[in-house]
């Protein structure tokens, strides 16, 4: 009787192990493909540094009116 118990526990764990996967496809995750962009040869790497210096330009010409001297006899 012990050696129908054991057979049958053993016969069990191998027909549990062998259905566990069942018949379903397996999936597999989809290959990721990097692909390198060239960069665009447009001037916008320098319209800023451009805006900034007419910015500087313009605030040192600026011509100012003296501030009026008020003289005391």
């Amino acid at each position: 009787m012990k050696k129908v118990i054991i057979s049958a526990v053993a016969a069990s764990m191998i027909g549990s192990a062998a259905l566990a996967g069942g018949m379903a496809p397996a999936i597999m995750a989809p290959d990721v493909i990097v692909q390198e962009t060239k960069s665009s040869s447009s001037s916008a790497g320098i319209i800023i540094p451009l805006i900034i210096i007419a910015l500087i330009v313009l605030a040192t010409s600026k011509t100012s009116t003296p501030a009026p001297q008020i003289f005391v006899e």
